[in-house]
């Protein structure tokens, strides 16, 4: 299991990805993105921790805190 600093720094550089560079990140902000960035964010997250997350995961997620907690809830 990793701990949430690792999957916080992983979605960060995934939405570095997405989001062309543009990495500001507001803990309980909106992630900002389209359904086709949510997607590519998604994919750039499984493939850099090896799981498989469920579209309702990033749908109940509305911030990146909230991103953060469904995908840590997923490897437990």
């Amino acid at each position: 299991m990793r701990d949430r600093e690792t999957v916080a720094k992983v979605i960060r550089e995934a939405l570095e990805i997405v989001r062309d560079g543009d990495v500001t990140v507001d803990p309980s902000g909106g992630l900002g993105l389209d359904s086709t960035q949510s997607m590519e964010l998604i994919m750039e997250i499984e493939e850099r921790l090896d799981i498989s997350i469920p579209v309702e995961t990033l749908a109940d997620a509305r911030t990146f805190d909230q991103l953060c907690a469904g995908i840590m809830r997923l490897e437990s």
